[in-house]
């Protein structure tokens, strides 16, 4: 059930993304922008499901903008003409699309990899006493001084 909650979430967020970009933009028909968004986001999702738990997030991130990008340039090679048509918008959809991917992948993290985490702050503290502080010692040290 976690997967469906996590999938519909991205499916949603590239959805609003492909919507923005593409819909508003490019005059793309209904059905390409379903399409699109649906491929986008069962390919990241799949990239986020097997290979988030491997490594660094900041390296998850740069690799779904590079996936973003290269998806979104090969569909927007179907909807518009030219090199500035086709790679504007596919690097504006993957900017945005990174930085909500930061947002899911913590969620994603949290919901459904269970990763176990450590105590944001210590918990167990040491107290050190220095000689001058510690009565014992100076009771020592007075009482050498005496004899």
């Amino acid at each position: 059930m976690e997967h469906m909650k996590a999938f519909f979430i991205k499916l949603l967020f590239v959805s609003v993304l492909v919507f923005s970009v593409y819909g508003i933009f490019n005059d793309t028909s209904l059905f390409y922008l379903i399409v699109m968004a649906l491929v986008a986001s069962v390919v990241t999702y799949a990239g986020d499901v097997y290979f988030l738990p491997k490594v660094h997030p900041v390296v998850a991130g740069v690799v779904d903008f590079v996936l973003y990008f290269l998806l979104f340039a090969f569909f927007g090679s179907f909807v518009a003409v030219g090199f500035m048509a086709v790679f504007i918008p596919a690097f504006i959809a993957s900017y945005f699309g990174t930085f909500s991917e930061a947002f899911f992948h913590i969620y994603v993290m949290d919901r459904i990899h269970d990763v176990p985490r450590g105590q944001p702050l210590p918990t167990r503290f040491q107290t050190e006493f220095s000689e001058e502080l510690n009565k014992e010692v100076l009771l020592k040290r007075d009482e050498k001084k005496e004899e």
